[in-house]
């Protein structure tokens, strides 16, 4: 895993995300899965997921970020389609998940599972990545409860997320960053700030690595010295999709 250092953005006024999104079917009905988003200067992630009709976030489910509220309540609803298309969303608890902070301390590892128990998603910071990320034999049953998770009691992964592309993008102002550009305490107005090239020097991607893994069936025979005891033996390791992405900062 490098360890080349660049910047992850946090600049006011763009919108930088890591995503998945569904192909071959009008937005959201294949699905669109942010795992890392944010906008000007937040300092946690927003992990989202935007579905078709149907699909709900489970509250009593195992994750340690916060659901985002609307109105007041917390969402539940992932689908796109309504609520100004804002799916649903989880904040992460740490500000090493986004930021400037997230820059400070040298950038981080964030992993997405997604197979038939659900997606969930998990965030370490430079100084706690797990010695089996680093190692290139993630397991996932060993980093504890994840920032978010999306289970299969309120919406089935494998229904509602289908033929996805992984996308990074930046966008400037855009509807998240320019709607909410009034109200967050930035200076101006949206289209002032991008008249200024120099306020945007921050405004890229800095990628490590990214590494997919999929759940592949192995194949093998258990013996007892000369005496087989069995056939054969499949195993599913990991997991359906599984992506890895290490970003690090400019110190």
């Amino acid at each position: 895993m490098s360890r080349s250092r660049a910047w992850f953005n946090s600049a006011i006024g763009t919108w930088p995300a890591f995503w998945t999104l569904g192909n071959g079917l009008a937005w959201p009905y294949a699905g669109e899965i942010d795992i890392i988003e944010g906008v000007h200067d937040n300092q946690h992630n927003q992990v989202a997921w935007h579905t078709k009709p149907g699909c709900t976030l489970t509250p009593e489910a195992n994750f340690t970020g916060k659901i985002v509220q609307l109105n007041g309540q917390n969402n539940l609803e992932c689908n796109g389609l309504i609520n100004y298309n804002s799916g649903c969303g989880i904040i992460e608890w740490s500000r090493a998940s986004y930021g400037p902070y997230f820059d400070s301390i040298g950038g981080g590892v964030f992993a997405m599972k997604w197979d038939e128990n659900g997606i969930a998603v998990w965030s370490f910071y430079r100084g706690a990545i797990p010695k089996d990320i680093l190692d290139e034999s993630p397991d996932p049953s060993q980093w504890g409860m994840p920032s978010a998770a999306l289970e299969p009691k309120n919406c089935d992964p494998l229904q509602y997320f289908v033929n996805h592309s992984i996308i990074f993008d930046i966008t400037f102002c855009g509807d998240w960053a320019g709607n909410s550009y009034a109200t967050s305490g930035c200076p101006g107005t949206c289209d002032d700030r991008l008249m200024d090239p120099a306020n945007f020097v921050n405004a890229t991607w800095g990628i490590n690595s990214l590494k997919v893994y999929r759940k592949q069936p192995i194949k093998g025979r258990i013996t007892n010295g000369s005496t087989p005891l069995a056939e054969s033996l499949t195993r599913h390791l990991l997991i359906h999709v599984f992506a890895l992405i290490s970003l690090a900062a400019l110190l």
